[in-house]
């Protein structure tokens, strides 16, 4: 199955997720098309064989295998060919303006698009919880109707910037902290993390 998380604007949480969810899938490889934007995840990374450093290397994968498209913040041939050939579409929004409207109007453009079959889930990151949350998640719910099949909130953490800096995934890191196991961003994880698997392990 391949699984792209796409957005076209910068800063959204796209790499991040995109290692996380392929360091914590045993089935998951990981591509992308902006080598510069992931360079410090892909010096860091420990097994090299879960980069697939060519698209052509996709067909000698088996069947059973994930692929993790991470598409850079840019239109690519590369990702139109992905996004027709993904069985899930993961799009990163932070919670502000301009990107929501991004995202609201790239998934508008992906529903028009008879070639592209996927499931969508909208992932809203970096929230800070404020006290009006619900009035923005019915705001939101309403917004993406018909557009995005589930949507999740992914509160701000310092955790974004520990897969950064540590390369290490979400689950690794509570693995390794585990007084942050009851931590609100983490229910949130396992909660994307159910959606994840949902729809990959068919």
């Amino acid at each position: 199955m391949i699984v792209s998380i796409y957005s076209r604007k910068g800063g959204q949480g796209k790499t991040p997720i995109s290692f996380s969810l392929m360091k914590e899938d045993p089935k998951a490889f990981y591509i992308s098309n902006d080598y510069d934007g992931c360079l410090v995840y892909l010096d860091k990374l420990k097994d090299k064989s879960k980069y697939i450093s060519n698209k052509n290397q996709i067909k000698e994968l088996d069947n059973n295998k994930n692929i993790i498209y991470d598409a850079g913040a840019y239109v690519s041939d590369l990702t139109y060919e992905m996004l027709k050939k993904s069985d899930l579409i993961i799009v990163p929004t932070i919670l502000e303006e301009i990107p929501v409207v991004s995202a609201h109007r790239l998934l508008a453009e992906i529903k028009k698009d008879k070639k592209i079959k996927a499931k969508i889930v909208l992932v809203v990151t970096r929230h800070e919880s404020p006290k009006n949350m619900e009035d923005y998640k019915v705001l939101l719910e309403n917004m993406f109707k018909n557009l995005a099949d589930e949507i999740v909130y992914l509160r701000k953490t310092k955790f974004f910037e520990k897969i950064i800096t540590d390369n290490i995934s979400f689950d690794e890191y509570i693995e390794n902290n585990p007084r942050y196991r009851n931590s609100g961003f983490f229910e949130d994880w396992k909660e994307f993390k159910e959606i994840y698997n949902k729809y990959t392990q068919i």
